[in-house]
């Protein structure tokens, strides 16, 4: 009964820690702001469409860099933000 128990509270949490993420992501790209981990959907939802794109494959992966006219380049690898530069 216990395991169970552990079980079920640990589903719990961890949807309410999802459903935060979701929330924050959401206020994030609403203020136009972006983080690490972020996809190329909630990048150009918070910032629009890059101005220039370079991509680079390599055996560990793929790496983006998306260029944006006012000087802001933020770093993709295999699909996530890894670094930015406002």
């Amino acid at each position: 009964m216990n395991k169970l128990l552990c079980v079920v509270i640990t589903a719990s949490m961890l949807t309410v820690c999802s459903v935060m993420a979701e929330d924050d992501l959401g206020l994030l790209i609403f203020n136009h702001r972006i983080a690490i981990g972020m996809t190329f959907a909630n990048v150009q939802a918070a910032w629009g469409k890059p101005e220039r794109v370079d991509r680079s494959t390599y055996s560990d992966g793929i790496k983006e860099l998306w260029f944006f006219s006012n000087r802001c380049l933020v770093v993709f690898e295999n699909g996530r933000v890894v670094s930015f530069h406002e």
